[in-house]
């Protein structure tokens, strides 16, 4: 813990210092300048008349402005020291920001160069000139999903955002893939959910929609990212504001079959301290069917089981965060806030259970009825401090980050035989009640500090450490109807309990000379995890130390054209749950159980890709690799009493490798489209063929967008979604595809919105699959509710939607855009 606290010294030492010169720059009367030249960025020829707009960075108010002369140059005298940003614009070109603007006793004039502006036709890398955002936006290390421009998911969660986002799939449970791969991380404004132990549906379905300002997908993180997730990292970039004076917009949804949300976000600013925060609350029921056909040929004779199941779940779900960020000076910010989420879900459903002989003749039938709830809340903390520096993007951030997650269930099932042997069961209902404790408790301390050589070069570097103690107590109780009580089966009880603590250290260097940029970087990590089994006082622990390296080339041949390739490892962890090796009754016929002997398996990811602006149309071309070694794998074997048993093992080693190409464009100034296809293959290599798959299959995912903008305050926009069939571990899943629809009218200039939306007009969203094993068959299907109408209601208050906060720090494409 020394390190903390030498990190905590130096932080609240610059804070005190910082705190006490609040008024250095008032102490003496000085005069700056700031002057500049603005240029065309494809001919290159000076821009007369152009305006340019200096605002303060502390509130962003207007400083002063000026216009360039017959030669492209401007001027703008009587500066007072402060930081600023300036704005350029002309008519027909996008309006330019210039972040970082300081003047000060020791640098009264700023020297902004040759600013380059984009005529509003073209799209830069990473940089989107029209006077609309793009839904899609593609920069160096990332795609850019805008949420305003997404009509057909803007009254749901995210986890609808995340059906319409390129190269991501949502199967049935809600769970989500990237290219193919489940292995995905999610972050919240680039922190972890702090949701250990959910499915990404239960993690994404409590956040709105409305709430969200953006989605960022990064499928090869550099080695400043977390290297967990072989897939990638999906950032949710909540909305946060810090405009003058009181903001907020606020939405009312609801959807037939009892759902229901709405969500309020808000700022307030005065001065040097700007609060903030939204409130969310969702009421949400979806019913479920299902059916599966299992084929044994395990033993001396064929056997089939059947299955068909359905279920009713209601979900109740509330947020809330607050925060506040005060400016101490020009330089220096500190900032925290404070989450709180919770829901409370019920189910209810019954499994059908035949069981037949070799000439499906049915002998056994029993029904096995369920109903459960869970409860689940979450507080996370946060503290952040930011100090910028005179020199133009160095900076230094610490953040300190607390959650606390638990979540109670519980679930009562009644076994009821009808059959036995083909006769009517004498055999007695028996029943069963199941409890679950989860507790997650996670400390984040981290610092990162850059370092810019010259406007072309910059060295990044930070550590990370983080403590997560996480508990899961599981109780399984047997009914004895003798003495009307219900008995703890010790045998089938559990109580888990998992340390890890993760520190990392790490560093990236980024330059570029002319149109030639690079980016290296390493991250070394130890990683200390204990496994405790506290009702059988057995351990597990492990320690190991991995390197994490990143590079990143990229060339632009021309102001539009622009390729680049990347190499980055990735690590994917066994989670808790894979290494308890606690055998799960939940369903007695498909037993389950974890491998306390797992080990991370590791991919090394290749991507290459292209952008470029040809007849219209921005386009985005990427093919990647990904090698997969000890990979966890998900094996199922059938046991001599015809039970199911699924484990986990580093087994096998996989290839997911394919292209990717996005494109969007206007087709008039009233019909704008954007549409991208995903293909991948995987190529599974199992040795000891345990999995019983050594091959290879293909799949790949399209979607079309298309918006319709039927006057200046009415657009129409249609989406479709195909995803192929794909490859799992043990056998594949079928074709999935389906048609969302959504219709906005704008009143008011635009601050109030409602919008009529349609999720699969067509009900044709089922899920189907095979799996196939030793001794063993299996196809199942299933579908929830799906086609769903929605009414929204959206009103910003002082125009919130439209005044984004202007960002300090460049991302890797805007180094040398000033």
């Amino acid at each position: 813990m020394k390190i903390y606290v030498v990190v905590l010294v130096i932080v609240l030492a610059n804070i005190i210092v910082s705190a006490q010169n609040v008024n250095k720059f008032s102490t003496n009367v000085i005069s700056g300048i700031i002057k500049g030249k603005v240029i065309d960025s494809s001919t290159k020829k000076v821009i007369d008349y152009a305006n340019v707009s200096l605002f303060s960075s502390r509130d962003s108010s207007v400083i002063n402005g000026t216009v360039s002369n017959s030669k492209g140059e401007f001027i703008i005298n009587g500066v007072k020291p402060g930081k600023y940003y300036a704005k350029i614009s002309f008519v027909g070109y996008k309006t330019t920001v210039i972040t970082n603007i300081f003047i000060t006793s020791k640098s009264q004039a700023a020297e902004l160069g040759l600013i380059s502006i984009v005529p509003s036709s073209i799209q830069m890398s990473g940089v989107v000139v029209r006077a609309d955002k793009e839904m899609i936006v593609t920069n160096l290390d990332k795609q850019v999903i805008n949420v305003d421009k997404d009509l057909v998911s803007s009254s749901g969660s995210a986890l609808d955002v995340m059906q319409n986002i390129p190269a991501i799939q949502v199967d049935i449970d809600g769970n989500i893939s990237l290219r193919g791969n489940s292995n995905v991380t999610i972050l919240i404004d680039g922190k972890p959910s702090g949701f250990a132990g959910l499915s990404s549906n239960d993690v994404l379905t409590q956040i709105p929609a409305n709430s969200i300002q953006s989605v960022e997908v990064v499928t090869n993180p550099s080695s400043k990212y977390d290297p967990d997730g072989t897939a990638g990292i999906i950032n949710i970039v909540l909305k946060k504001k810090s405009n003058p004076g009181f903001n907020g917009v606020f939405n009312i949804n609801a959807g037939t079959g009892s759902k229901y949300n709405g969500t309020a976000n808000f700022n307030y600013r005065t001065g040097d301290l700007n609060f903030f925060g939204d409130l969310g609350g969702r009421v949400n029921q979806f019913n479920r069917i299902g059916l599966s056909d299992r084929t044994n040929t395990f033993g001396p004779s064929v056997s089939y089981l059947d299955q068909t199941n359905s279920s009713k779940n209601n979900f109740n779900m509330g947020n809330f965060r607050f925060g506040t960020e005060y400016m101490l000076n020009d330089l220096n910010t500190i900032s925290g806030s404070v989450q709180y989420r919770r829901f409370y879900a019920t189910n209810s459903g019954g499994i059908n259970n035949y069981q037949l002989d070799s000439a499906s003749t049915l002998e056994d039938y029993f029904l096995d009825n369920t109903n459960g709830n869970r409860s689940v809340q979450g507080i996370n903390y946060s503290l952040d401090y930011t100090k910028d520096f005179e020199e133009k993007g160095r900076q230094l951030t610490a953040d300190i980050m607390y959650l606390d997650f638990s979540m109670n269930s519980a679930s009562k099932t009644d076994m009821n035989y009808m059959l036995t042997g083909g006769s009517p069961s004498i055999l007695p209902s028996s029943s069963i009640n199941n409890t679950y404790d989860n507790s997650n408790k996670l400390l984040i301390i981290q610092s990162n500090y850059v370092h810019p050589f010259s406007q072309s070069s910059r060295l990044e570097a930070g550590f990370k450490s983080s403590i997560r103690n996480l508990g899961m107590d599981y109780n399984y109780f047997n009914y004895d109807p003798t003495g009307n009580d219900w008995i703890n089966n010790l045998g089938r009880s559990n109580n888990f309990g998992y340390k890890e603590q993760i520190h990392a250290i790490y560093a990236i260097y980024t330059g570029s000379i002319g149109g030639f940029k690079f980016q290296g970087g390493l991250r070394g990590e130890d990683a200390i995890t204990k496994s405790t089994i506290l009702n059988e006082g057995t351990t597990y622990e492990s320690h190991y130390y991995s390197l994490y390296p990143s590079i990143y080339f990229a060339y632009d041949f021309s102001p539009v054209d622009e390729f680049r390739i990347s190499y980055t490892r990735r690590v994917d962890r066994p989670k808790p749950w894979n290494l308890n090796p606690f055998i799960n009754y939940s369903d007695s016929l498909n037993l389950s159980k974890g491998n306390p002997n797992l080990m991370p398996q590791y991919t090394d990811s290749y991507e290459m890709g292209y952008s470029s602006f040809i007849f219209n149309i921005n386009i985005y071309s990427a093919f990647f690799l990904k090698q997969i070694t000890g990979l966890i794998t998900r094996i199922s074997s059938l046991l001599n009493n015809g039970v199911t048993m699924t484990t986990f093992q580093n087994i096998a080693s996989q290839k997911n490798y394919g292209a990717e190409l996005v494109g969007n464009g206007s087709i008039a100034s009233w019909w704008d489209y954007n549409a991208n296809v995903s293909y991948f293959r995987t190529d599974i290599s199992d040795p000891q063929y345990v999995t019983g798959v050594n091959g290879y299959s293909y799949s790949w995912t399209g979607r079309a967008n298309t918006t319709f903008k039927l006057d200046k305050t009415l657009s129409l926009q249609v989406s479709y979604t195909y995803n192929s069939p794909t490859v799992t571990a043990q056998g594949r899943s079928d074709a999935l595809y389906f048609t969302d629809l959504a219709l906005r009218k704008e009143f008011m200039n635009g601050n109030l919105s409602v919008t009529l939306r349609a999720t699969d007009i067509f009900n044709t969203r089922r899920y189907s699959g095979t799996t196939y094993g030793t001794g063993f068959s299996l196809y199942s299907e299933g579908q929830r509710d799906s086609r769903i109408y929605y009414l929204g209601i959206s009103y910003n208050l002082n125009n919130f939607k439209n005044k984004d906060k202007v960002k300090d720090i460049p991302n890797d494409d805007e180094m040398n855009s000033d």
